[in-house]
């Protein structure tokens, strides 16, 4: 049973928004915390201060720490359709110099050009075809930053991984019931209907419609807005649900998402999992699809000694959704598909926010570019951190989207 536990709630980000499953919570910890320890390699032990006066020799500058992108997905893994298809892409860019992660949240839907394709699909077609290399250079065309390093994590080992960091305090950010959570094992189930009537269910519906005939394969989630804690299991339904009565559809499970990273964060910062570290980073290579190798993580988390020097970091969050950049369509075929807009309220409120002088720092866009305004929209986004801690103009929400199959 979960137990909701008091504390000050945790300072919230501007963005809102999100998608469908988010599966990362257990890459947050294995890549950032990786992350943090690599780039401190960019440090050198400063010099006694009394050889310094004897040899009279200035102070060498410190060599800037280079900034590492990360890509962080999920997917659904054996036993559920179209195992392989990333349901969670997240760019993880990481500021050494300013202490400073975003997380770039990318939806799923989006319509792009599969690398070393002649043909376009959504971008979680990408890693399911194309491996690691091809989903970062799909992430590459949309954001304009190619990932240095991805990881994909499935269910499975999402909940193996966060049982490690249980119980976690999640901030839920707002009162939600569901009562279509799929149980597992019971994809199928006929709930005792004879074969005719299923059939004639199969001839009147499709979809999520389709589904709901049959109520024996779902189960009714509640949560409650605050300080809540959860196990694995809780906070693997927490983020995956997604027919809550929140009314904020396919993309109102950001804030949702983002509440778990904090809470994965805040485990890690503590004492007693700062020395785990490396029998975790461990596992997670077993459970993890990376392109990073386990002896270099090891070898990094131990230079950094002390949980102390993630205390200062800041974490902010961009999510791509059809309140800012990205319009609903269909593809050729009928299928729900997200697309840049042609001009987003979004970016020119953006431009206005920071002013001239901060805009003029942005690239000339190249109007052959599909997804030119989402890459300013996320260079605005940047540039605004350095601005002003304030929240930002929130852009106004675009027409309901069309009903997703």
């Amino acid at each position: 049973m979960r137990r909701r536990v008091r504390s000050r709630r945790q300072k919230k980000t501007f963005s809102k928004g999100g998608w469908r499953f988010l599966i990362f919570s257990a890459i947050f910890l294995f890549v950032v915390s990786f992350a943090f320890v690599y780039f401190r390699l960019g440090h050198k032990k400063s010099p006694n201060i009394k050889q310094q006066l004897a040899k009279a020799e200035p102070t060498p500058t410190p060599t800037p720490i280079p900034e590492k992108t990360f890509l962080l997905m999920g997917y659904g893994g054996g036993g559920h359709d179209g195992g392989k298809l990333t349901d969670t892409m997240i760019e993880a860019y990481v500021e050494p110099e300013k202490k400073r992660v975003t997380l770039i949240s990318i939806p799923r839907d989006l319509w792009v050009k599969i690398p070393n394709t002649q043909s376009s699909a959504k971008i979680n077609y990408a890693y399911a075809s194309q491996g690691l290399d091809g989903a970062k250079k799909a992430v590459g065309q949309v954001t304009g930053i190619v990932p240095d390093y991805a990881a994909a994590v499935d269910f499975a080992g999402f909940v193996k991984l966060l049982k490690k960091f249980e119980p976690l305090k999640v901030d839920v950010p707002y009162t939600y019931t569901d009562h279509f959570y799929p149980i597992e094992g019971k994809e199928d189930d006929t709930c005792g209907f004879p074969p005719e009537k299923v059939q004639a269910l199969t001839d009147q519906y499709s979809g999520f419609k389709l589904e709901t005939q049959f109520p024996c394969r779902y189960k009714t989630i509640h949560f409650e807005k605050g300080l809540t804690e959860m196990t694995a299991e809780e906070a693997l339904k927490f983020v995956r649900s997604r027919h809550g009565d929140d009314g904020k559809g396919d993309f109102g499970r950001s804030q949702r998402q983002q509440a778990l990273i904090m809470a994965v964060k805040d485990k890690l910062l503590s004492p007693t999992m700062w020395l785990k570290l490396p029998g975790l980073v461990n596992d997670a290579t077993k459970l993890i699809d990376t392109d990073i190798s386990p002896q270099e993580i090891v070898s990094y988390i131990k230079l950094l000694g002390s949980p102390d020097n993630l205390k200062d970091w800041q974490f902010k969050t961009i999510v791509l959704d059809d309140t800012n950049v990205l319009a609903n369509g269909r593809a050729t075929n009928g299928a729900y598909i997200l697309k840049p807009r042609e001009n987003p309220l979004a970016v020119n409120q953006l431009r206005e926010y920071i002013g001239a002088t901060a805009a003029a720092s942005l690239k000339q866009p190249d109007n052959n570019d599909p997804f030119r305004v989402v890459k300013q929209f996320i260079h605005l986004n940047l540039i605004s951190f350095d601005i002003t801690p304030t929240a930002l103009p929130t852009a106004t929400a675009s027409a309901e989207p069309p009903t997703q199959e």
